[in-house]
């Protein structure tokens, strides 16, 4: 009845429990015989590609790294997978696909850490002295957490999301844009109206100039007209003397001739 429980238990939250585990328990309860035969083999983990590893996180499996692998392309896979809005909605996918970027990194992190202590060990002859040892895994621990760490700070900054903007800011923000929106366009119809009175003023200066000349222009001819009128006048009234003049002459020699 324990084991019944059991299997059930764990066919209710298989993403937490080993469901092959349980179904072998039942089995023993019940005394079946060659559980081993029944029950499919165990399979050996193996190397996943980062399409299968996505495709692992969509079954609920966990997500393992092994060594060898491109690890710096299954962390931007897995990256770009978790990042998707979809997903960051679905945290038992989030969360398997952080610790599948995790493994790629401890493991990435490891393999870059012993290669250094290979050369370090090379360059010491191929050989460290047993006094060395441990002074060579405590080197080995603080170089590991160095470069986990900012093999760690560049994971971190990739996937934390840009900080949402405040509301109110925001608000705030369009506010003062329609603000100063409104005051441009106040100061554009401002500019526009000086315009317009100056353009009218240089009009109104132009029409009183052109009136102006032609009141010079037309007292310029009435004068001249007045000079000449004067002129003709004084010009007829001048004949009109020679020609009294000439008939008093002539009446005087006539009067003498008498």
């Amino acid at each position: 009845m324990m084991a019944q429980q059991q299997l059930q238990m764990a066919q209710a939250a298989p993403e937490i429990h080993d469901l092959r585990e349980a179904y072998r328990r039942m089995y023993e309860a019940l005394e079946v015989k060659n559980i081993e035969g029944l029950l499919k083999p165990k399979k050996t983990p193996e190397p996943r590609t980062p399409a299968q590893q996505i495709q692992d996180i969509l079954q609920n499996s966990k997500v393992e790294a092994f060594p060898g692998q491109d690890h710096m392309a299954h962390i931007a896979a897995l990256i770009g997978f978790i990042m998707h809005p979809m997903i960051q909605g679905m945290p038992e996918f989030y969360m398997n696909g952080i610790n599948g970027v995790m493994s790629h990194l401890n493991l990435m992190a490891q393999e870059q850490v012993e290669m250094e202590m290979q050369q370090m060990m090379q360059q010491m002859g191929g050989q460290v002295p047993p006094q060395a040892q441990q002074q060579l895994m405590q080197q080995m621990q603080v170089r590991m957490a160095q470069v986990e760490s900012q093999m760690l700070a560049q994971v971190v900054q990739q996937i934390t999301p840009p900080p949402q903007p405040d509301p109110m800011m925001q608000m705030h923000d369009k506010e003062m844009q329609i603000k100063m929106q409104t005051e441009a366009q106040k100061s554009q119809d401002n500019n526009a109206r000086v315009m317009a009175d100056l353009e009218k003023a240089r009009m109104q200066t132009m029409q009183k100039q052109r009136e102006m000349d032609l009141d010079v222009v037309m007292n310029e001819q009435r004068i001249a007209q007045n000079r000449e009128a004067a002129f003709l006048n004084a010009e007829t009234a001048r004949q009109k003397t020679y020609a009294d003049l000439q008939k008093e002459v002539a009446r005087s020699r006539s009067m003498n001739n008498g």
